[in-house]
């Protein structure tokens, strides 16, 4: 097994967001015919109304009846394929709207990421919406969660939000040391701004206040702009329309940097 259980559990175990592993069975025909519960933390279980117990180890189908096939679908896809996908979609089974990250960890084993969504049942384009919002992260303040795992630094996406500078900074004060991976930082919030918020962490008297990686995001791309965002003690300056690629990049540029380091 290339990836380490015991690093998912130390990440996963008592984490706030619903994570799984899920190992694809597949048939004579190499086409997938179920899957395996191979990890469940507690977060998830809460959210399908199961225990850990009842998920680990048991097969997909035999716990439930009515899934979301097309969910099921990119989750093998990925298993068996390789590579990154999200679905947003109404689970009938536990009568919510859940936005769903799948990832693989190695062959047949897919990691997935599951959040509560507050949309109606009629709104496709506010699901359709929110889909591109949780990818894309455009103005928000996010907090992420990271793993180390099987050799490939891989960052799972939004695990905290803040609506202002003020509560980006109790959120940050409140956890625990290298608790926080990297912070998104939007400039103009209200209450306090974002570059008032980077200096209030960079100046709290702890460990990883100095290190955490601060990514300012701003429709302000002049020089003058990049220099206040590094004179506030930020590593990089993203300009709006933010391009996904270029954050993940430069998150994993600067939360691999930082795991180096120590």
């Amino acid at each position: 097994m290339g990836f380490k259980i015991e690093e998912i559990r130390r990440i996963y175990d008592n984490s706030p967001v619903a994570f799984c592993v899920m190992q694809a069975i597949t048939g004579q025909t190499a086409n997938i015919e179920d899957f395996v519960f191979h990890y469940a933390n507690a977060a998830l279980a809460a959210l399908v109304g199961r225990s850990v117990d009842e998920l680990t180890g048991h097969t997909f189908y035999s716990i439930f009846k009515e899934h979301n096939e097309k969910r099921l679908r990119i989750c093998g896809d990925v298993a068996q394929n390789g590579g990154s996908n999200t679905y947003t979609g109404y689970s009938a089974e536990i009568k919510k709207y859940i936005c769903s990250q799948f990832y693989q960890l190695e062959a047949l084993y897919c990691g997935c990421l599951l959040i509560d969504v507050p949309v109606p049942q009629e709104t496709q384009e506010q699901i359709e919406q929110y889909t591109q919002d949780i990818s894309a992260l455009h103005n928000q303040l996010a907090l992420y969660r990271s793993s180390h795992i099987g050799g490939v630094y891989s960052v799972r996406i939004l695990v905290q939000h803040a609506e202002n500078g003020q509560v980006a900074v109790s959120l940050f004060g409140a956890s625990a040391n290298n608790y926080f991976d990297a912070i998104l930082m939007d400039i103009r919030m209200p209450q306090m701004d974002g570059l008032t918020a980077a200096r209030a962490i960079r100046a709290m008297d702890r460990p990883d206040a100095k290190s955490v990686p601060i990514l300012a995001m701003t429709a302000n791309a002049f020089d003058e702009d990049v220099e206040k965002s590094k004179a506030a003690g930020m590593n990089a300056h993203l300009a709006k329309p933010i391009e996904p690629q270029q954050l993940y990049q430069t998150l994993s540029d600067f939360i691999c940097e930082r795991a180096q380091r120590g």
